[in-house]
Parts: structure tokens; C-alpha cells; sequence
């Protein structure tokens, strides 16, 4: 039998030392040295900070030579406290030209003080000139925070263009000059995930106690608000129980085989994910969790859909929320309770705002096209993509293969108004044609784009972007691996320099 003095010794004996240890003359005593290879040389805290500053900037040159490849860049946005610390980190998404989804992190930056709309925008701007992509970046995705929302209303452009196309630019609802401002932020798009999320939470009990309307709906709508109420303190109070009692958590699991998940206010679907599985105990709380159940499942799919990031485009917003909402009426039409139309009506509001780049982005992709779009509604969207694109390929000078081909040495022996409106409808026939046959491709492959290549260009411009800015969530998550308790004193620069080696070089395979 081990005495725990000789435990100890043997445990202190064989433990990992930290990476300061080196630094220590103790640490090369003829006790520990025994258990070490003589001949391996140790390096010290300064040479591993070399190494590691050394192997960023091989990094980050890499990084900056792959970003200047591409013409369309989709950045997420987002700002994280830990330990005392506050963090915006920034992570960059495009399509490569084998219509592949890539991503990489740009930074994971302290950011000190007051999170102002205006110092977020400086963040933001010296982020992007860091690698040189301010004019590359389409658009930027981030939550709903107030800071976030008021930045890119005062200092983003309002549509996806950039320097030197046709279109006026407009920053705050007034024309832009590029060379007259030193802060630009490119388009704005807000977290779908975020949003829909708010839409099943805070704006659901905003409907239940806002809108004047007649004693029958009022009847109904007090009614449903009851009833969420509740339901939703029952849960409360099993989740209340389970987090405060040892016993009671033991019992749940020993009836159910599995631990109680509990709600948190930060994260998307836990709601959701809570009270589902509350229903696996749905015998022994007398169902009280259906309802809820019911009413979340659609909101719940589509949160889980809008999050993906491998092969997701942005066109799958409009189909997604499109779907939501068609279950969400089901269950209204259902349901006995009315009540349930108050959250339809909240996501009709939100619905009704212009979506016009959803509606492209959708029909450019393979996959969805008009299976989504009601068919009384397809021959009119059908006249309207074909012109979009048109428009695109006039505003953008793409002609297509068929009409680059059609040119003929005698071309030259015409000139004058004539001639050229022959070309620009030559042009506009061949593009035409090519929506048509794309329209009628079978192929559900992001690959078959390749046949038609004014379509190619506009998919990457409108579906280089993400719909949500989870990507940026699930870089808070990693650096929470790597900010533990015991290295809290890492200093700001290696932590960041740490977080994008442990990701990047992954992705980019160096």
C-alpha cells in the first residue's frame, strides 16, 4: 500500500509542468532531470513566443495572398467577455472557384473601453485594412445589439456595391465619396438566427401586450398568454428544482436516462431544446410541455438550418423562414387556440420589409430555384430574375459564351446606334436563354453553374454572404478553451495569435 506523502511525491514526480517551468533553475534538479531525456534542450518562454509570433506571420501572409484571390468576401462580427476581457472577433467566408464554402478567422482583438457604435466601426475598419479587403467585403453579419445596428446605419454602405460600379453608394442615406471619409463599412446584414430567435422570445411578449384589437381577439389573445404562462412556469419551476436540488436532478436522471436540459438566455434553441426534453418525462408531468412544444418545433428547425455554415449559401433564408412560417399556420389552423396567430402576424411584419436579395440569392441556387415559391407566384418571379439578371450582366459588361462566339469579322464594317443596339439585344437574347435553360437544368448541384457563367457571377456575388453569425459564436466557444482559469494570464496578442493558429491552420492547410 502507497502512503499519500509517498503519492504525492511520486504525482509531483511525473506532473506536466507549465509552460513557465523553464524558466526555473529547480526545474533541471537531478530529481526531475531523471525522468527527462539529458540530451533534449528545453526552450525557454521567450523562444516559444518567437516561434509562435513567427508562425502568425507566416500565417497571416498566407491568409492575406488567398483573401486577394477572391472578389466577393462575407465577414460575421461579434464581441465577447471573458474573464474580465472583452474580445471582438471577426471571421471571413467566401466561395472559391470550385463553388466550395471557405472560411478563416481575421481576428480576435481586445477590445477596452465603452462599445460605442462609433469605436466599433474603427475596430472594424482597421480589422478589414489589416489584410486589404475593405473593398472586397459585401457585406457583414451581425446580431441585433444596438452598437452594431447604429454603425453600419451611420457608417455602411446601403447597397452591396463597392467603388467604381455604376450605382450611387449611400452611407446614411446620403451619396458617398470613398475618398472623402476615412471609415467605410460595407453592407449590413443582421443575424437571421438572432432574429428569429427575438421573434420567438422578446417580440412574441411584446405582441401578447402591445396591438389594440377587437374583444375577440383580445379574448383570445389573453387566453394564449395565459396559457404560455403557465406552461412556462411550470417548466420554470421543474428547471428551478432540478438546478437547486442534487437529489431531484439524480431522480430525473434515473427515470429518464439522461439529465435535464436547462434553458440559457444566450444561447439560440435552448428554449427549445429545454422543453423537449421535459417531454421525455411527459408521463410523469402530465403533458404540461406539448403545447410549448408544438409552438417551437418550427421556429426551433429553422434556427437549427440558418446556424450551418459547410455548404451554406444565403440563399436558403428564403426558403427557410418561408417554411417556418407555413408550419407556424398549420399549427394555427390546428390548434384551438388563437392565440397562436400573434406570433404569425410578428413574423408577417418582419417578412413584409424588402427582400430582395433573399429572393435572388434563393433563385440562384441549384437547389431551390422556385421549389419554394407558391405556383401562382412563379411566372411573374420568373420575369423578374430574368430581368435582374439582365440588368446585372448590362451593369457589370458579362456577355455570354454563345454571344462572344456569334462575332463576326464584317462586325466592324458596321458602326453607329444601329449597330450596337443589335449587340445589346444579341447580348440580352443570349442571357435570356441562359436563365431559361438553367430554369430547366434538372441538376441540383452547385457544380452545374458552371455552364452558365453570368449566373455563376451572380451567385457569388449574392450568396457569398452567411445568414447568420454563428460562426463568430463558435469562435467565442474555442476561445474559451484556450482562456482557461489557469492561463488567464496570457497576454492579449498571444492569445489571439494562439486562437487563429489553432483554427486557420487547419483551414488553410499550412
Amino acid at each position: 500500500m502507497v502512503h499519500s506523502s509517498e503519492y504525492d511525491k511520486y504525482e509531483d514526480k511525473w506532473r506536466k509542468p507549465e509552460m513557465s517551468t523553464p524558466n526555473n533553475p529547480s526545474f533541471y534538479s537531478n530529481e526531475r532531470s531523471c525522468v527527462l531525456n539529458p540530451e533534449a534542450s528545453i526552450f525557454c518562454t521567450k523562444t516559444l513566443r518567437s516561434r509562435i509570433n513567427a508562425e502568425f506571420s507566416h500565417l497571416q501572409t498566407i491568409l492575406k495572398t488567398e483573401l486577394n484571390r477572391h472578389k466577393w468576401l462575407c465577414c460575421t462580427a461579434d464581441v465577447w467577455s471573458s474573464r474580465h476581457r472583452s474580445f471582438m472577433g471577426v471571421t471571413v467566408h467566401w466561395i472559391d472557384s470550385h463553388l466550395e464554402r471557405k472560411s478563416a478567422i481575421l481576428a480576435m482583438k481586445r477590445f477596452q473601453g465603452s462599445h460605442t457604435s462609433e469605436r466599433v466601426t474603427e475596430w472594424l475598419v482597421n480589422i478589414l485594412k489589416t489584410y486589404s479587403i475593405q473593398d472586397s467585403v459585401s457585406s457583414i453579419v451581425t446580431d441585433n445589439g444596438s452598437n452594431f445596428v447604429k454603425a453600419f446605419k451611420d457608417y455602411g454602405l446601403e447597397e452591396i456595391m463597392r467603388p467604381g460600379e455604376e450605382e450611387v453608394e449611400l452611407v446614411g442615406g446620403i451619396e458617398f465619396d470613398p475618398e472623402a471619409a476615412d471609415l467605410r463599412l460595407p453592407s449590413h446584414i443582421r443575424c437571421a438566427s438572432h432574429t428569429i430567435s427575438l421573434v420567438a422570445t422578446t417580440d412574441l411578449k411584446r405582441g401578447l401586450e402591445g396591438e389594440k384589437v377587437d374583444s375577440t381577439n383580445r379574448r383570445n389573445k389573453i387566453d394564449f398568454k395565459s396559457t404560455m404562462n403557465s406552461t412556462f412556469g411550470k417548466c420554470s419551476a421543474i428547471w428551478n428544482k432540478v438546478g437547486r436540488s442534487v437529489q431531484v436532478a439524480e431522480a430525473i436522471k434515473t427515470i429518464s436516462g439522461r439529465c435535464l436540459v436547462q434553458p440559457v438566455a444566450t444561447r439560440w434553441n435552448s428554449t427549445y431544446d429545454a422543453v423537449d426534453c421535459l417531454l421525455t418525462l411527459k408521463d410523469f408531468i402530465d403533458k404540461i410541455c406539448e403545447a410549448a412544444e408544438t409552438a417551437l418545433k418550427p421556429v426551433a428547425w429553422a434556427l437549427d438550418k440558418l446556424q450551418s455554415e459547410k455548404d451554406f449559401y444565403f440563399g436558403y433564408v428564403a426558403p427557410v423562414i418561408t417554411k417556418c412560417y407555413a408550419d407556424l399556420e398549420k399549427t394555427v389552423n390546428e390548434k384551438t387556440k388563437p392565440g397562436f396567430a400573434s406570433i404569425m402576424q410578428i413574423i408577417s411584419k418582419t417578412e413584409s420589409q424588402s427582400a430582395s436579395r433573399e429572393v435572388l440569392s434563393a433563385l440562384l441556387l441549384p437547389c431551390v430555384k422556385f421549389r419554394w415559391v407558391p405556383e401562382k407566384s412563379r411566372e411573374g418571379l420568373k420575369t423578374y430574375f430574368i430581368q435582374q439578371v439582365k440588368d446585372y450582366a448590362n451593369r457589370h459588361h458579362l456577355l455570354t459564351t454563345e454571344t462572344c462566339s456569334e462575332r463576326s469579322s464584317w462586325d466592324d464594317c458596321f458602326e453607329g446606334d444601329n449597330a450596337n443596339m443589335e449587340a445589346n439585344s444579341s447580348s440580352a437574347s443570349s442571357i435570356e436563354l441562359e436563365c431559361i435553360k438553367y430554369l430547366q437544368d434538372s441538376s441540383t448541384k452547385v457544380a452545374s453553374l458552371e455552364a452558365y457563367p453570368v449566373l455563376k457571377a451572380m451567385f457569388m456575388r449574392y450568396n457569398s454572404a452567411l445568414p447568420s453569425s454563428a460562426p463568430a459564436e463558435r469562435l467565442f466557444s474555442y476561445g474559451g478553451l484556450i482562456l482557461r482559469p489557469n492561463r488567464c494570464r496570457l497576454s492579449d496578442d498571444i492569445f489571439e495569435k494562439l486562437l487563429l493558429l489553432k483554427l486557420d491552420s487547419k483551414k488553410l492547410k499550412f
